[in-house]
């Protein structure tokens, strides 16, 4: 792989995906003695062969060389004759540990020996090989089942490939006089000669045999050989989509009769053959029974049948790993295990997760009665009209059956009642639900959390200890000790909090004299107070000092060369005091135990951001400071507002956001290029969220599901704006439109990749889509410190959209990846079915990258699938496999794929062509925008 950061990328990816392939074929391979079934045998065959795949596109070539030969070994267990012993499943494990071994090595140390590797491997895939014999080399032109690949590929090419042949030649037989008849009959057959050969269908061939020697018996007769060759091909046909797979049909006996006018294998050899194309020898058979020539009328149109159900392979789970039960550390301060209540609240989040789901579907439902029902309606005002009518200008019979066809409707509309009786009772059952649901989560809360007094109660001696040895007098008052706080915040918090109480009683308390002078009680004052309030919790650490003197934060600025005075100068005094919180700032002149040590309020800013808390502060000359701390209650289930960043859905917890604005044109101002909205008598900055996240590519456009679009967008067409509060001040976020606001849980991310500080984790939506859950006032404060990049594409709407689909998150993101950088916008799909419905919903995608071996629907049969479509048909298909075996890439450009690319060429051959079908997309400019 040519990109350096691609492939890191996708090697992140790789190393994820790997333990859980390993898992399933180590799985697999314990029960396959006992629970032998081609699901389970193309299970484990697709594991090894994605990471067969995975590891050839990051350049591990003997982890690709081990998962390859595996993968061979597996196929040829379609064989069932292959006899699976206790020796054959032993060597089996130790061929597994071969490949598990170097892999695992690989992901621990980011290293092998990948000599050492191969050659411990190679004696025991050989002992295999020589076990399997000539089933191992036979499965390697294996072309998997209907049964092992849920898809009919046979049914697939008689529906379709063969009806259009047919077709054709039915419109050469109604108007000869367009065609040169004998070249179109002579190859029409070849191909559907070929089509037999590589389908194994004797008696089709034989037709298409038969047909080709007649004609080279007698070319004057075509029209007449054309119409019997249609009649036996259309009875071949009919009878392959009844179920045979044996033969196909045969030639008829007129037909053959033509044949045999002239020595028969001289015909057959002097007819053109398929098989240096297919590379498939001929087993041409013929049948006994011959069908009776008919009058010969066919419609085109009739050659077309509505396709048979599919039964797709189901999938047997493999045994879930029974992990030993570790011994959870007794709880501190509680008499139920943190551990416990940790996955209780996970629990209830999963059921929160069900619940929207369950929701979502109840919606659909609904809409879909109603839709119904206005379609009842209508037909009612229809057969209203009609018995209007005289029945005089109606025959009896008429009259009857136009009863009858009210009797049924009326029949229906009740059965619709009764639906939405029972959609109504659902509804009802699920609020219902909800509301519980609610109820435990909070008393889950409630039961992991502990009182604030836990720390608070320690700063007294602290204080107390300052006072005696700095003399100077300070009492410490503590409000709200029983306030209870989440137990993993609160085993964090004590560090800021300490450094805050010391900053007031060094910084914020003057000596007594002074005090006495201002006429304050000689004895100072500071209290820390604690409460709820909505979902978050509060903590306030006030004093009653000299308050932060501005002047000298301004001036010990510039002393630093943090700002020039002009700026300085120009800065509101919010952002003087914001100042503080620079690393490494102090106003304090010289350095004690208590402050100039370098260790400013940036690290206690830092540790707050930690819990996803902010800190915020208030001071008044003479009167004293406020510092303000507010954490979030928890983050297991939390009220999220649904927005959008282009298609992508982002969540923002309703509670931080003090009011949605659908701003008017008067309200919006702008000043040297920035804008500002008048919001209560103030402007507050408005910052666009596209800005902000500082993508220097386009956003993925996904499809949006209709269930997050539950609020209408602005009449007067403006974005809307979510006004929040920040360590800054007030602040307004424009997203591009509003959705839907629920109880959702959130998911934080591991601990791997350490996610940006503005983000909380992510949600999942009722039907299965991840949303990022962000904190917006933190995505403020953290891209005005590390500078904006706003992103202007000269080609937002234009740059051709591409769909990827496959299984394996190592391909489908690090082709997504490729794609992207090249221009292209990238929507993804992990299967078929998840590729048609984004298909349908995206008609803009211009072109389809697929993998052929998937769950749920593959790519055989997502091909397939595609083509009883009309629209979808049109566009075009790249297959992208590991599957270098011919008669696969054969199967796939025959059902519909327009090309065919062995893995791994992501950069090479694969993305020339796209290049070549698509175009070159314009690159995109990115200009910085510096923060003032």
């Amino acid at each position: 792989m040519k990109n350096l950061a691609v492939r890191n990328t996708a090697y992140q990816f790789f190393i994820g995906e790997a333990p859980e392939l390993l898992l399933i074929i180590e799985s697999g391979l314990l029960t396959l003695q006992q629970e032998r079934t081609p699901a389970m045998i193309h299970e484990i065959m697709r594991a090894a062969h994605s990471l067969k795949g995975g590891a050839a596109s990051v350049g591990l070539e003997a982890i690709a060389t081990l998962a390859h030969r595996l993968e061979d070994i597996f196929k040829a267990f379609y064989d069932e004759t292959v006899e699976i012993d206790s020796e054959l499943q032993n060597w089996l494990l130790q061929a597994y540990d071969c490949l598990k071994t170097p892999l695992l090595e690989q992901i621990a140390n980011g290293d092998f020996d990948a000599d050492a590797a191969l050659s411990s491997a190679d004696r025991v895939l050989t002992q295999i090989e020589q076990r399997l014999g000539n089933a191992l080399k036979e499965m390697n032109n294996h072309l998997p089942s209907t049964s092992d690949l849920g898809v009919d590929l046979v049914a697939s090419i008689f529906e379709i490939d063969v009806a259009q042949g047919l077709a054709r030649l039915a419109d050469v037989l109604s108007n000869p006089q367009n065609y040169e008849v004998a070249g179109e009959l002579r190859a029409q057959a070849e191909v559907f000669a070929g089509f037999a050969q590589m389908l194994d269908l004797p008696g089709f061939e034989a037709i298409a045999q038969t047909s080709l020697a007649a004609l080279n018996v007698h070319p004057d007769r075509a029209l007449a050989i054309i119409q019997l060759a249609i009649t036996d091909f259309q009875a071949g046909r009919t009878a392959v989509l009844e179920g045979d797979r044996a033969q196909g049909g045969s030639p008829s006996a007129a037909l053959v009769a033509l044949a045999q006018a002239a020595p028969q294998e001289q015909a057959i050899e002097e007819a053109v053959s398929l098989e240096d194309l297919f590379n498939t020898p001929k087993n041409t058979s013929e049948s006994d029974t011959t069908p009776p020539i008919e009058s010969f009328a066919i419609d085109p149109n009739s050659l077309r049948s509505d396709p048979p159900q599919q039964k797709i392979a189901t999938i047997v789970p493999f045994p879930s790993q029974n992990k030993k039960n570790e011994a959870a550390p007794p709880a501190i301060s509680i008499k139920v295990d943190l551990n416990r209540l940790d996955r209780m609240n996970n629990l209830i989040g999963e059921l929160a997760i069900d619940r929207n789901g369950l929701c979502l579907q109840n919606e659909q439902l609904q809409k879909i009665v109603r839709e119904l029902r206005q379609r009842l309606s209508r037909f009612r005002d229809a057969t209203g009209k009609l018995q209007e009518l005289e029945q005089t200008s109606l025959e009896l019979d008429s009259l009857a059956l136009f009863q009858n066809v009210l009797e049924e409707m009326m029949q229906v509309e009740e059965a619709v009642e009764d639906i939405t009786l029972v959609a109504r009772q659902s509804h009802q059952t699920l609020n219902q639900n909800r509301k519980k649901i609610t109820s435990l989560n909070d008393e889950i809360r409630w039961a992991r959390m502990l009182p604030i007094g836990d720390v608070l109660n320690r700063f007294p001696r602290t204080l107390h200890d300052l006072s005696v040895k700095y003399q100077k007098p300070v009492d410490l008052k503590i409000n709200g000790t029983g306030v209870l706080v989440d137990k993993g915040i609160l085993e964090k918090i004590y560090d800021p909090l300490l450094h805050l109480l010391r900053n007031a009683f060094d910084h914020g308390i003057e000596p007594s004299e002074s005090r006495i002078q201002q006429g304050k009680p000689a004895k100072g004052q500071i209290e820390i107070r604690a409460r709820h309030q909505g979902n978050q919790t509060l903590i306030e650490i006030k004093d009653d000092g000299r308050g932060l003197n501005l002047e000298s934060i301004r001036q010990k600025a510039l002393e630093k060369g943090l700002l020039s005075a002009a700026a300085i100068a120009q800065m509101s005094d919010e952002q003087v005091i914001d100042l503080i919180f620079e690393p490494g700032f102090s106003t304090a002149p010289q350095a004690n135990e208590l402050s100039g040590r370098g260790v400013g309020l940036d690290v206690v800013r830092a540790q707050v951001r930690s819990l996803k808390g902010t800190v915020s502060v208030a001071t008044s000359p003479g009167e004293g400071t406020t510092f303000t701390l507010r954490f979030p209650l928890t983050l297991t289930i939390a009220k999220l507002l649904i927005c959008f960043a282009r298609s992508t859905a982002l969540a923002v917890p309703a509670d931080s956001i003090e009011e949605i604005v659908s701003p008017k044109a008067y309200q919006l101002k702008e000043s040297d290029g920035d804008r500002y909205l008048d919001w209560q008598e103030n402007l507050i900055p408005v910052y666009q969220i596209n800005e902000l996240l500082g993508y220097n590519r386009l956003l993925p456009e996904n499809p949006i599901s209709p269930s997050l679009l539950a609020a209408s967008a602005p009449e007067n067409g403006a974005s809307p704006l979510l006004v929040l509060r920040t360590e800054r001040g007030f602040v307004a976020l424009e997203i591009e439109r509003l959705g839907s606001e629920r109880d959702l849980a959130i998911k934080p991310f591991k601990g791997a990749i350490a996610p940006p500080s503005y983000l909380y984790g992510c949600t999942i939506w009722g039907d299965g889509s991840l949303i990022p859950v962000i904190d917006g006032a933190a995505l403020i404060d953290y891209s005005l410190a590390n500078g904006m990049t706003k992103t202007v594409s000269l080609t937002a709407n234009t740059a051709p959209t591409i769909l990827v689909v496959d299984d394996s998150i190592t391909i489908r993101e690090t082709l997504t990846l490729v794609l992207q950088q090249a221009g292209y916008r990238v929507l993804k799909a992990q299967d078929g079915w998840e590729a048609i419905a984004i298909l349908k919903s995206n008609p803009q995608i211009k072109l389809v990258v697929s993998d052929i071996d998937m769950p749920q629907m593959n790519g055989f049969e997502f091909l397939s699938h595609r083509r009883h479509d009309a629209k979808l048909a049109k566009i075009p298909v790249f297959v992208f496999s590991s599957r270098s075996n011919e008669k696969h890439r054969k199967i796939a450009l025959q059902i519909g794929a327009t090309a065919y690319f062995i893995k791994p060429s992501i950069e090479d051959e694969l993305l020339d062509a796209i290049v070549k079908l698509l175009g070159q997309p314009k690159t995109e400019r990115s200009i910085q925008k510096q923060a003032a």
